[in-house]
């Protein structure tokens, strides 16, 4: 392929990383807009935020594709921020650098098959960001608690990863849907509307 075709399909894939972000920003706002409570929380998992660092670590040579899943958590934050603070939340903790360090990681993830259109690469590089998020952000829930929650062992830990399995499954259930999907969208503009060659002038 030539460099006017990957700059071509490359600023296609970063004005599709644009409105990937746009839906995950706005999807992470819909139990506050909607005032879904707690018993929404499981749904909270199945979210694009994952698929969206996959996909630009994947499908978008721009360096600021590792950059994409944290740009969604921090703006999504920041207008979040009313809600919360209507309710006595925090916006911001100690866990905020470990959840943007965790998404980042889908987009490495995504690097490490990029430009692959197979969908068992893709499922499998979702399974494992799914599976590191959950590992990172539970290890951290833990070793960050105060010992009441559960206790600072290995039973401790063992339980807090037990107790987080349904965010889990929700987590790759999302990841895995909303991969699919970004990904099929993707391919299948590139079918309907193939990249075109650049022309150099004479």
């Amino acid at each position: 392929m030539s460099d006017g075709t990957n700059t071509n399909v490359s600023s296609r894939a970063g004005l599709w990383v644009a409105a990937f972000a746009a839906l995950a920003v706005l999807h992470r706002l819909i139990p506050y807009l909607f005032d879904l409570g707690q018993e929404a929380r499981f749904a909270w998992n199945f979210a694009p935020v994952g698929a969206v660092g996959l996909f630009a670590g994947v499908r978008w040579r721009s360096r600021f594709a590792l950059l994409t899943p944290v740009a969604v958590m921090l703006v999504s934050h920041l207008l979040m921020w009313p809600f919360l603070a209507a309710k006595g939340y925090p916006t911001f903790s100690w866990m905020t650098p470990i959840l943007y360090g965790s998404f980042m990681a889908y987009a490495l993830i995504g690097r490490l098959i990029r430009g692959s259109s197979s969908p068992l690469w893709i499922g499998g590089a979702a399974f494992l960001g799914a599976l590191q998020f959950y590992l990172l952000t539970n290890f951290a829930c833990w070793a960050g608690g105060d010992g009441e929650t559960y206790a600072m062992s290995l039973a401790g830990l063992a339980h807090c990863y037990y107790m987080a399995l349904p965010f889990f499954s929700a987590t790759l259930g999302g990841d895995l849907a909303f991969s699919g999907l970004f990904f099929g969208l993707y391919a299948l503009s590139l079918h309907v509307f193939p990249a075109q060659k650049e022309t150099q002038p004479a």
